[in-house]
């Protein structure tokens, strides 16, 4: 549904739509000073908010809490058992299972945010919280497994709900899809006695007591009719669900009701409600069977769907035998590419069936298609393209979509599809009851996008700056809006959710090259197919369809239909030409994280270096950007500067010496003692491979993300001479550029939210105060095709001094060659730093000129290093350091100037 969640964007989408999240509704100040934990980009899952107490619980609280959660749990277990000691005696266990983690879980939450709170430093912050989600994970797991049954199913439901759990909690239960309980041979057994009146033996010649597979609510076994000596597969219920399913679906709905308790605003219980309603049907193997027949005779009308339905031979409320149809999971890569099959094709094959299901007239919908329900095999004598059989399996949760909501649920993707906000609206609230001001949040659950992608072309791929935008959205709140949005829709929009998101998930297992144009291609041809048999069907209301202007309506719909069809033929005939001629697109990186470590060795700085004017100098010029009058009018408030003339030509080569001087030679380090190393290219080369931080003193190379080398040089004086280069420009006015940047510079109050993150409990007054620019100097250099994607800077914590919070807030860029955008004499094209929107079909360009510094905020700003068509492009990038100040504190001297401020350690 959701890869992480949504913008607040919205509100400037929607114009005057209103739209706030909940957490900005209901948001209280609280009486500390942590600063929350700014967004850090990392290559794992980024970390979801999760719901917080609004006090500590006191102890007599705390003993009632836990008196209601035993309480309720024994009431739920005396509902579902008789007088069976024995039953009694393993109910009380389950229950007291569910309870005790139930209570373990709540109050780790609670201690830990209360631990939370209390840190300053945002890493130590993030790693405490994750840390919780992992223990409590973990610990509900172990619970699940050993229940088995419908905690089984509940785990699988929510090891898809990337959308609303912590990645630490959706990634601890995906073993969850596959690797289930397994009942005892002997209980099959005598299941298969008590539901038929024969014995096992009395059908199969051969029955395997292992099964091949184990599911939540079911195991297969490999077995021969005695009769014919097919060999079938034979699915068995787990017998214990049929004596717990009445105590387990009382223990969810009573977790449910008392995490709602403790957390209202995250109010889960429709998934309980949902689970209630689809159990009983999924518990009656008749009813799969005949789920499984109705497809399997709708399918047999598309021969060129390469869908494969087993056939039932018969059936029982909990046995179901079929033909044994076997295949490996659509994810195991190394399978598909050594059998010839295209991903990309598999990739279609699934789109096709799965639109047919939901938009063909009279089509089943399966509701449950994860991993462990869909295998692949190879079938070379399949015509018409395909060269593989898709087997689905666990027909049991299906769903009939009414035509009505049919047709709504077409028009609106293609209102989707044309970025026709107006038609979204109107069709979202047919199709879901959803107002206007939670339009965009369907929108969004049902894409799996950022809204401002699905409002201008949902066809882009998902790139790197929506999946930071998604996060930070739930970190503003939307969560909640979410949670109580999906509990008001109709539950067959749930169950299509559900669908939508686990196909999304398939697809993206497959790793494909094409992105998701042709699936949306796809989806549209369905869409307008849809449509065009409504518009017939009204056109034969008015009369014949020979009538003239019936006529003329209908080849007007036929075209519009037609229009799509010939548009998705070409992109296929463009597919099959790259095959043909083997255009190839190079796979994903596979480099693993490495442990990294950086050193300098002391360089001599020349006499006067920045700190006279050389012969080449000229004068500093200072030039803001106002975006409110560029073609980002949406970052009006935001900060950004350019400088040009901060340094001369010959300052800039002699600065790039003096970094690549300060790489000390391979032979000269000590080992170190962690395993860390230096990144270098070759031991004669002093830069090496810009890599990518992914959090714990480990670096990943993606050169699909950023292509470029890299020196880092920690010097302290020369950032500092730096600094007060930049400040020595002249004061112009009370409202002059050069007045104005030193006076932004200088101090940030932290009502300024555009510009910093939130404090909590902050004051008005309150305020980050400059302390220095950071020592650490990144140098890159760009060759040809050399890049940087679209990102947004993360913000650095120095915990150097634990009384002091002190964190970046500002970007500096230094270029040290010119481009031949700034100087038609030089090498360099292209390589310019590049604001975007946020969905990167707007741009403006701050071209690399030997001198030039770049200063812009961190917050908000979406920019990238653009790929370098020719020559080399060398650049430094470094950040500016704020001090948190309490309004207490003694303020700032006023004849306290910035060039004294960076020279305080």
């Amino acid at each position: 549904m959701l890869k992480s969640t949504f913008t607040s964007l919205f509100a400037k989408r929607l114009g005057g739509a209103g739209w706030t999240c909940a957490r900005c509704r209901n948001r209280l100040p609280r009486p500390d000073h942590s600063v929350a934990a700014p967004f850090t980009r990392q290559y794992g899952s980024a970390p979801r908010p999760f719901p917080q107490p609004k006090a500590k619980a006191r102890p007599r609280r705390r003993a009632a809490i836990l008196l209601a959660t035993a309480g309720g749990g024994a009431t739920a277990m005396l509902l579902s058992v008789g007088d069976d000691i024995k039953g009694t005696y393993e109910a009380m266990e389950r229950t007291g299972r569910v309870a005790s983690a139930l209570v373990l879980c709540i109050n780790d939450y609670r201690t830990t945010l209360s631990q939370r709170d209390k840190l300053e430093d945002p890493d130590e912050r993030e790693e405490l919280l994750k840390a919780c989600h992992k223990r409590c994970a973990v610990r509900t797991l172990k619970v699940l497994e050993k229940n088995g049954g419908i905690f089984i199913k509940l785990g699988q439901h929510l090891s898809a709900m990337n959308y609303l759990l912590p990645p630490e909690w959706t990634t601890t239960f995906i073993p969850l899809q596959d690797k289930c309980p397994v009942s005892s041979f002997e209980s099959i057994q005598e299941m298969f006695r008590k539901d038929t009146g024969e014995e096992l033996w009395d059908y199969f010649s051969d029955f395997s007591p292992e099964p091949i597979g184990a599911a939540s609510l079911a195991q297969v076994h490999l077995a021969t009719v005695k009769e014919t000596g097919q060999k079938v597969a034979v699915k068995v219920q787990h017998p214990s669900l049929e004596q717990w399913a009445k105590l387990d679906m009382s223990l969810t709905r009573f977790t449910f009701s008392t995490l709602k308790r403790f957390f209202p605003e995250y109010d889960l219980e429709w998934l309980s409600s949902e689970i209630e309603v689809s159990l009983p049907i999924e518990l009656d193997f008749q009813c799969e069977a005949a789920n499984a027949q109705r497809t399997k005779e709708y399918f047999a009308r598309i021969p060129e769907l390469p869908l494969v339905i087993p056939d039932v031979l018969w059936a029982k409320k909990r046995i179901l035998v079929m033909a044994c149809e076997t295949g490996r999971r659509l994810d195991d890569l190394e399978y598909l590419d050594a059998n010839g099959i295209d991903r990309d094709e598999v990739s279609a094959t699934l789109a096709r069936i799965f639109n047919e299901m939901i938009f063909g007239d009279g089509a089943p919908l399966h509701c449950d298609p994860h991993g462990g329900n869909i295998a692949i095999r190879p079938n070379p004598a399949r015509r018409g393209g395909a060269n593989f059989d898709i087997v689905l399996y666990d027909h049991g949760l299906y769903r009939d979509i009414p035509q009505s909501l049919r047709r709504s649920y077409a028009k609106m993707w293609l209102a989707i599809i044309d970025g026709d906000v107006e038609r979204m609206k109107k069709y979202v609230t047919e199709v879901a009851g959803v107002g206007e001001d939670k339009f965009p949040l369907f929108a969004s659950a049902i894409t799996g996008r950022d809204f401002s992608v699905v409002s201008s072309s949902i066809t882009t791929p998902r790139k790197d700056s929506e999946q930071k935008l998604l996060s930070d959205a739930l970190q503003e709140g939307l969560l909640v809006d979410l949670v109580q949005m999906l509990g008001q829709v109709p539950r067959i929009i749930l169950l299509i959710l559900k669908t939508n998101d686990l196909t999304r998930s398939l697809d993206e297992s497959l790793q494909t090259r094409q992105g998701p144009a042709r699936q949306f291609l796809i989806l549209a041809r369905y869409c307008m197919r849809t449509v065009f048999y409504e518009q017939l069907d009204e056109i034969r209301r008015r009369g014949s369809l020979l009538w003239p202007p019936n006529a003329v309506h209908a080849l007007s719909a036929w075209v519009g239909y037609l229009r799509v069809g010939i548009k998705l033929e070409l992109f296929e005939l463009w597919i099959r030409i790259r095959l043909t001629f083997k255009v190839t697109t190079p796979k994903p990186p596979t480099n693993k994280p490495i442990r990294t470590t950086y050193h300098s060795v002391d360089v001599p700085l020349p006499p006067g270096f920045l700190t006279t004017f050389p012969a080449d100098a000229r004068p500093i010029t200072v030039t803001p950007i106002n975006f409110g009058k560029t073609v980002l009018p949406e970052y009006d408030g935001r900060y950004a500067v350019v400088l040009d003339n901060v340094l001369s030509p010959s300052e800039c080569a002699e600065l790039l010496r003096l970094a690549e001087a300060s790489v000390p030679a391979p032979d000269t380090l000590t080992p170190d003692p962690t395993g860390a190393i230096v990144p270098r290219n070759s031991e004669h080369d002093p830069w090496g491979p810009a890599l990518v931080n992914v959090g714990g003193g480990f670096e990943v190379l993606d050169p699909q993300y950023r292509r470029s080398d890299r020196i880092i040089w920690d010097q302290r004086e020369v950032v500092s001479r730096l600094w007060a280069r930049m400040m020595s420009v002249a004061d112009d006015g009370e409202k002059g550029p050069a007045t104005v940047m030193k006076r932004r510079l200088a101090e940030v109050k932290c009502e300024e939210k555009k510009v910093v993150h939130s404090v909590r409990g902050e004051k008005p007054g309150d305020r980050w105060v400059f302390s220095r620019v950071n020592e650490r100097m990144r140098f890159l250099k760009y060759g040809k095709d050399g890049f940087f994607k679209p990102h947004c800077d993360a913000v650095y914590a120095d915990t150097a001094d634990p009384s002091k919070t002190v964190h970046t807030l500002f970007t500096i860029h230094l270029y040290l060659n010119d481009s031949k955008a700034e100087a038609p004499e030089a090498q360099l094209v292209g390589g310019a730093t590049s604001f975007y929107s946020s969905d990167e079909k707007r741009k403006m360009d701050i071209h690399p000129k030997a001198g030039r510094v770049l200063i812009f905020q961190h917050r908000g700003i979406l920019h990238s290093g653009d790929p370098v068509k020719k020559g080399i492009k060398y650049s430094v990038r470094t950040d500016i350091l704020y001090e948190y100040k309490d309004m207490l504190d003694e303020p700032k001297r006023e004849d306290e100037d910035q060039s004294d401020l960076s020279d305080k350690k």
